[in-house]
């Protein structure tokens, strides 16, 4: 039976009962937007749903996303044809979509095979599970054909601001996991075999899980985002993104009734608020019940290092991270950013860190405007990326190290042609723009992914492991493809990429400077991210 242009398929769930999903092709079968949290009223924890209501069994379109803002898809090309338009509902969208090889529903299979499970990004204020490039149809098909089936969830959660209890988002994606390990074995996957991975601020949240004390995952592959990257920020700084969003939404900061009248405002409006009152990314409250320890730019790499049940990792960035913030950065002017420098940092300290970048007061606007963008992405970024592979390496851990230097191939957006720019994998890791791409050899990139993510999630190496006696990177490449290097022979290869010659160098040069200010060094990284430097282009 066809229905809508898509084949029904009926699967019975040990727990849940009769569902039904989609079939995409003869491999693969989609459960769209199954609810795993139940949302009781704005600014409260969901709870689990353990049991699906008899008449939502359906499950063969998506449902809501998160309320947010929209986003053009101009960066991927754009839309994908017969992409549905995004519902949105701050009470139904703890969702998740399950990605099932056809063979392992079958009742007649025992065999359990390894589970993904893929946290977007978005910065805590964009983004859905659905949509967009994050279909994984291609993914687990691909996988299927090279007789490495696996199973792909997307996890979808809400991105509120905080008032205790807090940290509504991180507690959902955690609902999310717990919900996987209770029943993702009834799809045919395995619970000891669960591999994490997300991007920006979905990489950063899988940092902040492995920074706290409850076992979601076995390995992980975090891209462009840690717990530095977006680091939890202490209660007086949630208290007056609070406070703003009280005003903005008309509501008194004294007034005793304040939390019920902002739970009565219009979705929209809240929706407005946080685009408004953050034009960065939205960070976690530094809570002692998440984190049993706070994660900074000092500890945040020794607290995953020390992570007892996490076994393997893949730590990535993109050569140019810090493009993601051009067009806010354009109206900084160096002498302002020279002089913003030597008083966070001091003379000594601020030479160091300028000449690495080859920065000065007197320099072309253009030129500084480019290195600049280059320092805060690495600030952000690369920095934290690097030093996390190093601590790693000192571990009893599997650490792989990627580096990506892929070029944005779509004409017609800020993005088009540009060189590793952050998010710039969205492009290349689901498959999903295997049409789009000009080039094969950019379709071979995307199944380098599919197959590299693959072996970490059966237990597999990827490339060689990054280790202290060799340093192997694998490089996802525009001109070259996939390939493994050393760091020595990475450096000597990139010094004639248009993108430049790797900056390991400056990375560890920063990491001193940071180091030797001590319990400081955290707020100087604030000093030089995207938050405090957009804020110069107003001197």
């Amino acid at each position: 039976m066809i229905i809508n242009g898509f084949h029904p398929q009926e699967f019975e769930h040990p727990q849940l009962g009769p569902i039904i999903g989609r079939k995409r092709n003869e491999h693969v079968i989609q459960f769209r937007s199954i609810p795993y949290g139940h949302v009781a009223a704005r600014f409260r924890h969901a709870t689990l749903i353990s049991e699906l209501p008899p008449k939502q069994r359906t499950f063969t379109e998506y449902g809501h996303a998160c309320p947010q803002a929209e986003q053009g898809m101009e960066p991927f090309g754009g839309p994908i044809p017969g992409t549905e338009k995004r519902q949105y509902d701050e009470f139904s969208c703890l969702n998740l979509t399950i990605t099932a090889p056809v063979s392992v529903l079958k009742s007649e299979n025992t065999h359990k095979i390894p589970v993904m499970v893929y946290v977007h990004g978005g910065g805590f204020t964009v983004g859905a599970h659905y949509g967009g490039p994050n279909d994984t149809t291609r993914m687990v098909t691909k996988a299927c054909e090279d007789s490495r089936p696996i199973i792909v969830d997307l996890v979808d959660e809400a991105a509120k601001l905080n008032e205790d209890p807090c940290n509504f988002a991180l507690y959902d994606q955690r609902l999310a996991f717990l919900w996987v390990k209770r029943f993702i074995a009834g799809f045919g996957g395995d619970i000891n075999r669960i591999t994490a991975f997300g991007e920006s601020a979905g990489s950063s949240s899988l940092a902040f899980h492995l920074s706290s004390n409850v076992p979601l995952f076995d390995r992980a592959i975090l891209q462009s985002g840690t717990a530095s990257a977006i680091s939890p920020k202490p209660l007086a700084n949630k208290e007056g993104e609070y406070q703003a969003l009280l005003r903005f939404c008309g509501i008194r900061v004294d007034d005793p009734q304040r939390l019920e009248r902002l739970r009565a405002v219009p979705t929209a409006k809240i929706v407005e608020a946080a685009s408004s009152i953050n034009k960065a990314a939205f960070s976690p409250l530094a809570d002692k019940s998440f984190f049993p320890i706070i994660p900074n730019y000092l500890n945040h790499a020794k607290i995953i290092s020390d992570c007892s049940w996490i076994d393997a990792i893949i730590t990535g960035d993109a050569v140019f991270e810090g493009y993601l913030f051009a067009h806010n950065l354009i109206d900084v002017r160096p002498e302002v950013f020279y002089q913003h420098v030597e008083d966070t940092f001091g003379a000594q300290n601020a030479k160091i860190i300028l000449d690495v970048y080859e920065i000065s007061r007197t320099m072309d606007q253009n030129l500084f405007w480019t290195r600049l963008c280059t320092l805060c992405g690495d600030v952000m970024f690369s920095l934290p990326c690097h030093i996390l592979s190093k601590e790693l390496w000192q571990s009893n851990k599997k650490q792989y190290r990627c580096i990506l230097s892929l070029r944005n191939p779509f004409p017609g957006s800020f993005f088009s042609n540009v060189l590793g720019h952050h998010f710039v994998e969205l492009i290349y890791q689901f498959m999903t723009f295997m049409e789009r791409l000009p080039l094969q050899r950019q379709r071979d990139v995307c199944v380098g992914f599919v197959r590299r993510w693959t072996a970490l999630a059966y237990g597999e190496e990827p490339w060689s492991q990054y280790t202290w006696v060799h340093e192997a990177v694998a490089v996802a490449d525009s001109r070259e493809g996939w390939v493994v290097r050393s760091r020595v022979k990475d450096l000597e290869v990139s010094a004639y990429d248009e993108g430049g010659q790797r900056r390991y160098g400056k990375w560890e040069a920063l990491d001193e400077v940071f180091r030797s200010l001590g319990e400081k060094a955290p707020a100087a990284v604030e000093a030089l991210s995207f938050p405090t430097l957009v804020t110069l282009g107003n001197k």
